[in-house]
């Protein structure tokens, strides 16, 4: 079963969790990874990130669209004189499926739902057309109960299938109740939290992520 990973808004976590679920369950469970739409300079792309936590990008889909504008995708892309294509995204969609035979693809989206892809389309439509679960990663800082139930809330109304919410980020005092709350009224599961650093080296990164990233194996359980 293919799903996307989003999250509450820009920089909670989604890439960090795609790493992990890539280096920890990639091969063995024949995952691979597709960023549709990306931007800011290639260095500092998600993709590229993830390739160098792997070591290679053989379980890598190329993005449909990359803009070196770090900001909303459909801002990037007019400063390119480009606009995203919602049927180009689907076309690749099903090419993908067909190119790694029908394995799961976890696909990372941008920014949070409401993220604009172009002047008609917010990402939670696409979401929506494509009919693939979500896996939700939110913040355990301070203010990710409110982040985290209006999503919830936009993924109910448009009665998008939610496995439940990963929470990214250090182990606050909050965090507990936080957890509790978003459970009770997002009427979602939870599977835990985690937090890798991101300036660690490759080997290091991969072991932290063998040890702490779903030691229940909860997460591995969607792809079975």
């Amino acid at each position: 079963m293919s799903i996307f990973i989003i999250a509450t808004g820009t920089d909670v976590g989604k890439t960090m969790t795609s790493t992990a679920f890539m280096v920890k369950y990639g091969q063995e469970c024949n995952l691979f990874y597709w960023k549709p739409v990306q931007t800011g300079p290639q260095e500092t792309t998600d993709t590229y990130f993830l390739e160098k936590a792997l070591g290679n990008s053989r379980r890598i889909l190329p993005a449909a669209y990359s803009y070196s504008h770090p900001s909303s995708p459909h801002y990037s892309a007019s400063l390119e004189n480009s606009q995203i294509s919602i049927e180009y995204l689907n076309l690749l969609w099903e090419r993908n499926q067909t190119l790694v035979g029908n394995h799961p693809i976890l696909i990372e989206a941008a920014g949070g739902v409401m993220v604009p892809l172009n002047q008609d389309t917010i990402f939670l439509d696409w979401i929506q057309e494509m009919k693939i679960p979500v896996l939700l990663v939110v913040s355990t800082l301070l203010g990710t109960i409110n982040h985290s139930l209006l999503t919830l809330e936009a993924l109910h109304l448009r009665k998008i299938p939610v496995l439940g919410f990963l929470g990214y980020g250090e182990n606050v005092d909050t965090w507990q109740s936080s957890e509790e709350a978003i459970m009770k009224w997002g009427r979602t599961l939870s599977f835990g939290r985690f937090f890798l650093e991101k300036n660690l080296q490759s080997s290091e990164l991969q072991k932290e992520i063998h040890k702490n990233f779903d030691p229940s194996l909860k997460l591995k359980g969607i792809f079975h």
